[in-house]
C-alpha cells in the first residue's frame, strides 16, 4: 500500500514539473516571442523586417532605413491611426502650406506617407479669409473634438484653422474650424479638467483666456459628428503684475503645463516680465483655470530669480531632473549662454500617497550647464526669404535609460545638435555634462544645418533615439546604439482621454499635462525610487513641443518591479501596483472628467524577451532542469533502496519457512 502510495505521489510530482517547464517554455517562446517584434513591445507579423542590424555602436543616421530621406519638417508627433505606434506630421518647408503624415508601419520597419495630409492651397475656406492665412508657423495636434481620433490645429502666427481627422491620416479640408485671433503665445492645455485639450493664449494687451472646442451632439449621439463651434473662455482674475498693472506674457514667452504640486493634476507655469507664475489645477474643487483667482492660493508667484526675460531667459522645459518624483523646471539664457536647474523641493511621500499635493515646497537653484557652453537662438526653415522661426528649446529624455533625465538641444553657435548627459549629482553645480566625443560624432555627422532635436521612439522598444529637423526639407532619424540590444531597463506609461475601451473604434488619444508617477526599490539600496512625467510637459510657443504625449523612464537600477504607478488626469487620480519594468500602461481614463477614476481601463503590453526577462525564464528553466535532475537521482537512489528492503524481505520469509 505504501509503494503505490509513493508511485501516484511521485508520478503526480513529474507531471507538475513537467507542466511548469511547459508553461516557463510556452511563456518564453510563445508570449514573448510570437505575438512581439524582436525590439518593440506592440504586435507585428512573424515575417516583419526588423529593426537595423548592421547599426555600430553608438549613434548612427538610419534616416533611408526608416524611410525619411527628404520627406519634410518635421513638426509634430502622434498617433494618427489608433495602433498604438507614433506617427510623424510633416511640413513641405517649400510651400510652408503643406502637412502631411507619415504612418510608422511596423512589418516594414518604416515610416510611409498615408491620407491626404492638409494641403491649404485645396481649402476652399481660406481663400476667402481676410486678413489671408499666411504659411503655417506651428501646429497643435491632439483630440479636440473628443472623438478618440487625433486632430490638427494649424497656426500662421494671428489665427489657426482646426482640422479634424478621419482616423487614418485625411482630414476635414473642406470644413475646417476657423479660429479668428490666435497669437504665438499659446500652448495646449486641458483647462476644465474634462480630459479634452483646449489651447491657453495670451494677447500683447495683457488678455488672457482660453478656446475650447464645444460640440453640437454628445459623443454618446453622435461620436463623429464634429458639428460645433470655437469658444473662447476669458480669463478675468489674473495676477497684477510688477508694476501695477494687468501682468504682461511677452510674445514667445515660456507656457507649461505639467504637474508641479505632485496632486498628479497639470499645473498652468507662464513667464511674464515679472518672473513666473505657477497656477494650479482646481480640477477636483470643479474649477476650471479661467475661474482661478490671483488674491487666493490657486497661484505662486516667483520673481525675476527663476525667470528673467529681460535677462535673457528664454527657454524652458519641465521635467524630474534628480529623479526625486518632482517636476523641476530647466531655464537657459542667451545671454549667459547657459542653463540653470531650480530644483523642487518636496516632502517624501509614503507609499499610496504619491499623489497627495505638497503644502509647502520651494526651488533650489543648480547651476547645470555653465556659462558659454551652449547658445541658444530660433532657427529658420524654409525660403531665405519669407521661411518661418523655429523656437529655441531644451528637450528631456533618457538616452542611456540610466533613471537620470538628459538634454538635448541645438547649439546655435555650430548649428549641431548636442547631448548633455545627466551625472545624478545635484548637489554640486555643472550636473549636466556634454556625452564624450565619440559618442556625439554619431549624432552629428550629416546633421549640420540642426534647427530642431527631440527624442523619439521609433519603433515602441524603449529605445530613446533621436530626430533632427536640418533647415532644408529634411528630417533625419539618428538610431541610438549605445546600450546595445538587450542591456536596458524602461518602463512608458501613456494617459488617454475620458473615452471609454470598450467602443468599437478603440480611441487613442492622449492629452496633455495628463501625468505619470511610481516608485521601485533600487540594486544595492534600501531607499525607494520616486519618478514624474507630465505629459507634453515640455515649455514651447506656437506649437512647436513636438512630444508624442507618453512618458518613458529608464530604470537602469531598478530591484525587481514597479512596487506603485499612479497615474492622473482630469480631475482624479488612479495607483496600479506590482507592474514588471520593460513594459507600457497605456490608461484610458474613463469618467475621468467627472472625477471618477473606478472605471479607468489599463492595457498593459510586455517586450519581447525583455533583457531580464530573459535571463530570468532562462535561469528558472536551468534551475527546473537541475531539480529534474536532483528528483531523479533522488528518485533513483530511494527505487535501489526499496529493491533491497524487498530482496532482504524474501530472505527473510524463506528463511522463516
Amino acid at each position: 500500500m505504501k509503494k503505490r502510495v509513493y508511485g501516484r505521489a511521485m508520478r503526480s510530482y513529474w507531471m507538475l514539473l513537467l507542466a511548469t517547464f511547459a508553461s516557463c517554455a510556452y511563456a518564453q517562446f510563445s508570449i514573448f516571442t510570437n505575438p512581439f517584434s524582436q525590439d518593440s513591445i506592440m504586435r507585428a507579423s512573424p515575417n516583419a523586417r526588423s529593426a537595423p542590424a548592421n547599426a555600430p555602436h553608438g549613434f548612427s543616421d538610419q534616416s533611408a532605413y526608416v524611410g525619411l530621406s527628404a520627406s519634410g519638417a518635421l513638426v509634430a508627433t502622434a498617433d494618427f491611426n489608433q495602433d498604438r505606434f507614433v506617427d510623424l506630421l510633416m511640413l513641405d518647408t517649400k510651400s510652408l502650406r503643406r502637412l502631411s503624415v507619415m504612418q510608422w508601419q511596423h512589418d516594414s520597419f518604416s515610416f510611409q506617407h498615408t491620407g491626404a495630409g492638409i494641403d491649404l492651397h485645396s481649402v476652399p475656406l481660406v481663400s476667402n479669409l481676410k486678413p489671408p492665412f499666411r504659411k503655417i508657423s506651428g501646429v497643435h495636434v491632439g483630440d479636440f473634438g473628443n472623438d478618440g481620433r487625433v486632430d490638427v490645429l494649424v497656426m500662421d502666427g494671428t489665427q489657426g484653422l482646426l482640422f479634424f481627422s478621419d482616423g487614418d491620416a485625411n482630414f476635414n479640408a473642406s470644413s475646417p474650424v476657423h479660429i479668428a485671433e490666435l497669437p504665438p503665445t499659446n500652448a495646449m492645455v486641458d483647462a476644465d479638467g474634462d480630459l479634452v485639450p483646449d489651447i491657453f493664449v495670451a494677447f500683447e494687451n495683457g488678455t488672457r483666456g482660453f478656446y475650447s472646442y464645444e460640440r453640437r451632439y454628445s459623443v454618446r449621439e453622435r461620436r463623429f459628428d464634429q458639428s460645433g463651434s470655437i469658444k473662447f473662455h476669458e480669463w478675468k482674475h489674473g495676477v497684477k503684475g510688477c508694476d501695477g498693472a494687468q501682468s504682461i506674457v511677452r510674445q514667445r514667452s515660456v507656457i507649461g503645463f505639467a504637474d508641479m504640486d505632485g496632486d498628479c493634476l497639470p499645473d498652468l507655469v507662464i513667464g511674464t516680465r515679472c518672473g513666473l507664475e505657477v497656477w494650479f489645477n482646481g480640477a477636483r474643487s470643479n474649477k476650471a483655470f479661467w475661474q482661478l483667482r490671483a488674491n487666493s492660493s490657486d497661484v505662486r508667484m516667483f520673481d525675476k530669480s527663476v525667470f528673467d526675460d529681460e535677462g535673457g531667459d528664454h527657454a524652458m522645459s519641465l521635467a524630474d531632473m534628480n529623479s526625486d518624483g518632482t517636476m523641476d523646471i530647466l531655464m537657459a539664457n542667451k545671454q549667459r549662454k547657459d542653463v540653470r536647474v531650480h530644483l523642487n523641493e518636496q516632502r517624501r511621500r509614503a507609499v499610496g500617497q504619491l499623489c497627495t499635493a505638497a503644502e509647502e515646497w520651494k526651488l533650489r537653484r543648480v547651476q547645470a550647464v555653465g556659462a558659454g557652453e551652449l547658445t541658444l537662438k530660433e532657427g529658420r526653415l524654409g525660403p531665405l526669404f519669407g521661411g518661418i522661426s523655429v523656437p529655441c528649446a531644451l528637450r528631456v529624455g533618457d538616452y542611456d535609460l540610466d533613471g537620470w533625465a538628459d538634454v538635448v538641444a541645438v547649439d546655435a553657435s555650430t548649428e549641431l545638435p548636442v547631448l548633455f548627459r545627466n551625472s545624478g549629482d545635484w548637489s554640486h553645480s555643472r550636473a549636466l555634462k556634454r556625452v564624450e566625443r565619440k559618442i556625439e560624432r554619431g549624432l552629428q555627422k550629416g546633421n549640420g544645418g540642426a534647427v530642431s532635436v527631440g527624442f523619439f521612439d521609433t519603433d515602441e522598444s524603449g529605445r530613446q533615439d533621436l530626430v533632427v529637423v536640418r533647415g532644408g526639407n529634411e528630417t533625419r532619424l539618428v538610431w541610438n546604439n549605445v546600450l546595445g540590444e538587450w542591456d536596458r531597463m524602461f518602463f512608458k506609461g501613456t494617459v488617454l482621454s475620458a473615452l471609454g475601451f470598450r467602443l468599437e473604434e478603440r480611441p487613442f488619444a492622449p492629452v496633455a499635462g495628463n501625468s505619470v508617477k511610481l516608485s521601485y526599490a533600487e540594486r544595492g539600496h534600501r531607499k525607494r525610487r520616486r519618478r514624474v512625467c507630465s505629459q507634453g510637459g515640455a515649455s514651447g510657443y506656437g506649437g512647436w513641443v513636438m512630444s508624442a504625449g507618453s512618458c518613458t523612464f529608464g530604470m537602469a537600477n531598478i530591484a525587481n518591479y514597479v512596487e506603485e504607478l499612479w497615474v492622473g488626469g482630469g480631475k482624479n487620480s488612479r495607483a496600479w501596483t506590482g507592474l514588471m519594468p520593460n513594459s507600457m500602461a497605456v490608461v484610458w481614463a474613463e469618467g475621468g472628467g467627472e472625477g471618477d477614476a473606478s472605471a479607468w481601463w489599463m492595457e498593459f503590453f510586455t517586450q519581447r524577451r525583455g533583457g531580464p526577462m530573459l535571463r530570468v525564464v532562462a535561469a528558472l528553466m536551468g534551475s527546473l532542469l537541475v531539480l529534474a535532475a536532483v528528483i531523479g537521482a533522488l528518485q533513483h537512489a530511494e527505487r535501489k533502496r526499496d529493491l533491497r528492503e524487498a530482496a532482504r524481505h524474501r530472505l527473510r520469509l524463506f528463511s522463516f519457512a
